[in-house]
């Protein structure tokens, strides 16, 4: 399903000729295109203290502590509050290198559980 989001009140619509919500009619070609069709992040975020994730997002809203930010298409409507000190500028390749090296962790983690649950297979009854 097709699901185009409104420029101005970012209500999803699954109809393509005009907004459900506030009734304005989609151009959905060329200079004066009035929805958004496609998820084009603009920052990387950072929502969780503590954590290393970073989020490819959408700048919806700025105020004047916090950036209203959409990491979805569909969130365009309900954005997500970040400080502003957790948004940053989007790199794709920082974001891949970071992807990466997330990745590998988790995969090394897994591997020393997996030959932590060998040797605890091993472990024999203490008999009296």
């Amino acid at each position: 399903m097709n699901i185009l989001i409104c420029k101005s009140c970012f209500s999803p619509n699954t109809t393509p000729t005009c907004c459900t919500h506030c009734g304005s009619l989609f151009i959905t070609e060329g200079a004066d295109k009035n929805v958004i069709d496609t998820f084009a992040p603009t920052c990387l975020v950072h929502r969780y203290e503590g954590s290393d994730l970073l989020e490819p997002a959408a700048i919806v809203k700025e105020g004047k502590r916090y950036q209203y930010v959409a990491t979805g298409l569909l969130e365009y409507a309900r954005p997500t509050k970040v400080a502003k000190e957790r948004v940053f500028k989007y790199d794709q390749a920082l974001l891949d290198s970071v992807t990466l090296l997330r990745k590998e962790r988790r995969d090394y983690v897994t591997a020393i559980d997996t030959r932590m649950a060998g040797l605890w297979t091993q472990l024999q009854p203490l008999s009296r």
